[in-house]
């Protein structure tokens, strides 16, 4: 008697219906195409693309579009995401501190639109590891992946103008996205998932390799030197990754000691040579005012240090606190803190910047915990995401940002290892050691 085969992901009509609203979040909510003529322009950062009042409602209609599916698929199978919602409610801390920031917030209203739409997005994360398990997952990121990497190549070579940042000169590739950083960064992460995608097909591998090598060009085409370095982090991860799971627990532990080491001398190397490093890669000194940046911050944190100004209510341009950084010399342009976790000290205090960093430890440490424990290569694949999650805090990206698939990418992760954890436990009988799992 043969065994029936599960349809393919690709027949599915689920994964056509929500192809949309996963490349509207890869994108960050905005398209290249259709706001070509504000992220080509100087002076325009890349995380406040300013819009016309027509446009303004063209970005509505694509939030509404994006929400709306979410929230369809969502309310279809609400009971069994509700289900899996509970086992892992740790994952809202974060966005109900946000709605409740709306009581002390800047710009109540803002802050408000913005918590609900980061509870939505947690929610869809929840969906997504109900209805998608194993390789199934992969297999749908890597359609929406494929779309974003086809859809970049081609608005490089047929509509330059929304593909190519042409602002400084350095011709430098955006693809789908509205500035080249997001293409570097959001490009990892599915570099990611096509390297732990599993296929016996020798067609399919031979794709798998061009898909990533297509990425990869993209990726140094983007210019963005964040993207570079967190590139060659990865690739380090993957050799690490291997003989971290044959070894013994001491070797291990060992390893893991010399891991450590080597991150600290490599630490201490960038705090001392720091600028010389910067310089050679193309960057001023300072990595293009970061260090001012943070230094204009530093006395904003200490006016509200325990709840923050409100979630997405502190760079508000000349109006609220964050006029003080606005008007300081040769930080006019500066919306965003450049680090997620002061970023989120900003918004919600120390409070908020607490619950992230408890999130990205424990995430953290059932991933390690789960790699010792022979993982599939899906489970492989969500230590990656969490890897790619804790670089993503300290170098300047936002943490539990609205209309992005890094925090959606970050909660399926959680949700995932603790899902493993809690059957590794129920298998082994450890609960001392995995105390910390949720």
């Amino acid at each position: 008697m043969t065994r029936p085969t599960s349809t393919p992901i690709y027949m599915l009509f689920i994964t056509w219906v929500l192809l949309f609203p996963l490349l509207y979040f890869c994108a960050r909510g905005m398209f290249s195409f259709d706001r070509a003529q504000y992220s080509n322009n100087a002076g325009v950062d890349a995380s406040n693309v300013s819009v016309s009042s027509s446009d303004t409602m063209q970005l509505r209609i694509e939030r509404l579009a994006a929400y709306g599916t979410v929230l369809l698929v969502v309310g279809l199978s609400l009971r069994s995401t509700l289900r899996t919602a509970r086992r892992n409610a740790v994952v809202f801390a974060l966005p109900l501190l946000a709605i409740a920031s709306t009581l002390w917030s800047q710009d109540s209203a803002r802050t408000a639109a913005m918590g609900i739409l980061a509870i939505c997005l947690t929610a869809f994360a929840v969906f997504l590891c109900r209805r998608f398990r194993g390789n199934r997952l992969i297999e749908l990121l890597n359609i929406a992946g494929l779309a974003a990497t086809v859809s970049s190549y081609l608005l490089i070579a047929f509509v330059p103008s929304a593909g190519i940042r042409n602002v400084d000169g350095g011709r430098a590739w955006q693809g789908l996205f509205v500035h080249k950083n997001y293409l570097g960064i959001i490009m990892m992460f599915f570099f990611a998932t096509a390297y732990y995608f599993r296929t016996t097909n020798s067609s399919l591998r031979f794709l798998k390799t061009a898909y990533m090598a297509s990425i990869v060009v993209l990726i140094v085409m983007s210019q963005s030197r964040t993207a570079w370095i967190e590139l060659c982090l990865l690739i380090m991860y993957f050799f690490f990754e291997s003989p971290y799971i044959r070894l013994g627990k001491k070797e291990r532990g060992v390893l893991a000691c010399l891991i450590a080491l080597l991150a600290t001398a490599t630490i201490a190397i960038a705090m001392k040579y720091g600028g010389s490093i910067a310089l050679l890669m193309g960057k001023s000194s300072d990595m293009t005012g970061r260090a001012g940046i943070f230094e204009a911050l530093y006395p904003e944190l200490w006016k509200r240090p325990v709840f923050g100004f409100g979630y997405q209510a502190f760079f508000l341009g000349l109006r609220g606190e964050s006029a003080n950084v606005v008007l300081t010399p040769g930080h006019s342009g500066v919306t965003n803190a450049e680090n997620g976790i002061l970023q989120m000290w900003l918004e919600l205090g120390a409070a908020g910047a607490l619950v992230a960093l408890c999130l990205l430890l424990r995430s953290f440490r059932n991933a390690m915990f789960c790699l010792a424990h022979a993982p599939s290569r899906f489970v492989r694949w969500n230590c990656a995401i969490v890897f790619l999650s804790v670089l993503g805090a300290i170098n300047g990206d936002k943490v539990m940002f609205p209309d992005t698939i890094e925090w959606l990418l970050f909660v399926v992760a959680y949700i995932n290892l603790a899902n493993e954890v809690r059957g590794i436990k129920a298998v082994v009988n450890e609960p001392r050691t995995l105390a910390w799992a949720f």
